[in-house]
């Protein structure tokens, strides 16, 4: 079930992903230095509208991300105006959808194999 839910919550962000608008928000909070953010990853606060957003963030995608140290970034924006993504963020879902993949293959079996 976790997998299934994964996998429908992840193609649902891809959906608003794919469908979102390009903004520039400003950074109201972000990590000192890449170094540290933890394994489990960090996350920065941006403002756009009056709005605050948080996004995760990891280690590789901060030391891809020159504009960290600006004041203001180029973000999307999901059609409903309630997730904010980073631009390069289409990259992310794959790998999450592969995860959440495995995870129910995973419990496929275990679940097979308990029938025996």
């Amino acid at each position: 079930m976790i997998g299934i839910w994964g996998i429908n919550s992840k193609l649902r962000e891809k959906t608003d992903y794919l469908n979102s608008e390009d903004v520039l928000a400003e950074i109201i909070d972000r990590p000192f230095n890449c170094e540290d953010i933890s394994s489990k990853g960090g996350i920065i606060k941006v403002q756009y509208n009056n709005q605050v957003f948080v996004i995760g963030i990891s280690r590789g995608q901060c030391e891809k991300l020159p504009e960290l140290e600006n004041d203001m970034i180029k973000v999307k924006l999901s059609p409903d105006k309630k997730r904010m993504f980073f631009i390069d963020g289409l990259e992310n879902f794959s790998e999450q959808i592969v995860a959440s993949s495995i995870i129910l293959i995973v419990g496929f079996f275990c679940l097979i194999r308990s029938r025996k």
